[in-house]
């Protein structure tokens, strides 16, 4: 491995800290909002990690598997990486289909909101 393992482990004991903390949290039952926003500080931070171990496999694993000239273990490197990769089911299909999200501008890829018939708009004022 070639990452920074006293960073890395450092991060790794902070997020550590921060899981007890969010335990605690639900202990007292503080209030949702504030322990889903620590939750997301979290992922945040353990994307880091992961960010960086990825790299390193790449810069190590992966490059080591190409030098090689082993087809089979380059195929296997990559089918190891294809296998971490989030399922996309259908990428904008499903994206055009899920519920409230068709009518969402964003970057000007999907229509405004505002003249299309949609349940939130639909919804009483209290």
């Amino acid at each position: 491995m070639l990452i920074d393992k006293k960073s890395t482990l450092s991060r790794l004991s902070q997020n550590e800290r921060q899981v007890r903390g969010i335990r605690k949290m639900i202990e007292e039952e503080r209030y949702c909002i504030d322990v889903l926003q620590q939750i997301g500080a979290i992922k945040a931070a353990l994307s880091k990690v992961e960010d960086a171990v990825l790299k390193d496999h790449s810069k190590t694993c992966v490059a080591a598997a190409i030098a090689s000239g082993n087809e089979a273990e380059q195929q296997k490197k990559f089918n190891e990486l294809v296998d971490l990769l989030p399922v996309t089911n259908g990428g904008d299909a499903a994206l055009q289909s899920a519920p409230g999200l068709e009518c969402m501008p964003a970057y000007g890829l999907l229509p405004d909101c505002d003249n299309m018939p949609h349940p939130v708009h639909q919804r009483q004022k209290l």
